[in-house]
């Protein structure tokens, strides 16, 4: 119920310091996030301005949304119900934990009561797959097509829509877009559905991790691509100068 309205979810979006996380997460090899699109795609609206860290404006909407801390705890209340919120993220990730930490204090800071829950994967997708979560901190994955439709279309609650977003137009554009045959007419389109869905994003989206790839000083012709560091394999090779091991003659 906390999330229900749009300006408690921007305002929670707000508080979240994405450059802290990115430095902290992956050594600040990412970008801060706007869009369920990532920008290796080719639909990628790169215009689109990701939510800024304002813990200020934060507490701002979450004033004109009607919270207020009327006892003093340092905790938000509306119509008599405290703003706790708990995240949900998978055990056994130490980024995902670390980051959930920065969450609950970025949070916090703003008046949530945060609480972390960790659990094994398959108890996690449980709960996230009948919708009984607050929260859940994880990882979105399209294809290089940019098909963003498992996460933004209405009827995708039973893939990773698990929040239930639903916005009609949307639905109508994302069905559109994949009907056109015509590359650019088609990007047009992804752009609408990303200004679209950033005037009430699905999620806070917070960062684009870079993947790196590191390459021995001795093989030549490694042509690593986003999918797999061993994308072209078969055409590695090293000088013979500089080859270690030779075989009989």
């Amino acid at each position: 119920p906390a999330l229900a309205d749009r300006g408690t979810r921007r305002a929670l979006s707000l508080a979240v310091d994405r450059a802290r996380l990115i430095d902290t997460l992956v050594f600040g090899y990412g970008r801060p996030a706007q869009s369920a699109v990532a920008p290796v795609c080719w639909n990628h609206h790169g215009d689109l301005a990701p939510d800024p860290y304002d813990p200020a404006a934060a507490r701002a909407l979450l004033a004109a949304a009607g919270w207020r801390d009327g006892d003093g705890d340092g905790v938000l209340e509306r119509d008599g119900r405290p703003l706790v919120l708990e995240i949900l993220l998978r055990q056994g990730d130490p980024v995902r934990e670390t980051g959930a930490v920065i969450l609950r204090e970025n949070l916090r800071a703003v008046g949530a009561d945060v609480r972390l829950r960790a659990l094994e994967l398959g108890a996690a997708l449980d709960l996230l797959g009948s919708g009984r979560f607050d929260a859940y901190l994880g990882l979105v994955t399209l294809n290089l097509y940019g098909d963003a439709t498992p996460y933004l279309h209405s009827t995708a609650v039973d893939r990773f829509n698990q929040g239930a977003w639903a916005d009609a137009v949307v639905d109508s554009l994302l069905e559109s877009a994949l009907g056109l045959r015509d590359r650019e007419a088609a990007r047009s389109v992804w752009l609408e559905i990303q200004e679209r869905a950033a005037a009430d994003p699905p999620a806070a989206y917070l960062f684009y991790p870079e993947v790196l790839v590191g390459v021995g000083p001795r093989l030549q012709d490694v042509r690593p691509h986003m999918l797999s560091p061993f994308n072209n394999l078969a055409e590695w090779w090293i000088r013979p100068a500089d080859r270690r091991y030779r075989s009989s003659s």
